[in-house]
Order: C-alpha cells, then structure tokens, then sequence
C-alpha cells in the first residue's frame, strides 16, 4: 500500500508471509545441502578405495618385477652353479687318471729298478 509520502507500506501480515516464504526457501536449500554433503562424502569414499586399489596394483606391479628379477636372478646363479660343478667334477676326473697314471708309473718303475738290477 503506498503511504502519503510516495513510499510503500509493508503491513505485519504481509512481512510475515514473506517471512514463512524465505523460510520455507531456507530449509529446502538447507535440505538441499544435506543431501549434497552425504553424497560428496560417498564419493569421497568410494575415491579413497580407488585410490587405495591404485596403490595396492602398483606394489603389485613392483612386487612382481621384483619377483621377476629375483627369477632372473636364481636362473643366472643355476647356470653359473651348473658350470662350476662341471668343472670340478672334470679337476676330480683328471686327478684319478693322473694318480692312477702315477701309481701305474711307480709301480712300472719299481720293477724295473728291482728286476734290473
């Protein structure tokens, strides 16, 4: 209602139905937030078990290359193992057949200092 002075009068009923207005707004967007809120701390956690995944596949992944390596490993030592034993039972060989050779040797040696003299 305009008043005498060219201004507008605002009576007590209409100031409180704008009232109940701004406050049926407010819960609505208070309502609103809310079910913001949960649904950002759902994605909030469903984003920490991504990340958490993320993490565990990448010390998968190392573990894995480790484990690679470590194969990789055991194989070069298998065939340096493998080499070393060859080689040795090759020295133990050659050292029967040169005793046996010497003890054959001696003994031949042996008769014929004794028999010839």
């Amino acid at each position: 209602m305009p008043d005498d002075n060219g201004g507008v009068t605002i009576s007590a009923t209409q100031m409180y139905t704008e009232l109940q207005s701004v406050h049926l707004k407010l819960t609505e967007i208070a309502s609103s937030l809310e079910n913001l809120t949960s649904r950002f701390g759902d994605h909030e956690t469903r984003l920490r078990e991504i990340e958490g995944a993320t993490v565990l596949q990448k010390t998968v992944e190392s573990l894995e290359t480790k484990q690679e390596s470590v194969g990789q490993t055991v194989n070069d030592h298998e065939s340096r193992l493998r080499t070393i034993e060859r080689r040795i039972w090759t020295a133990i060989g050659i050292t029967i057949a040169l005793s046996a050779l010497a003890s054959g040797a001696a003994a031949a040696l042996a008769r014929t200092l004794i028999g010839g003299s």
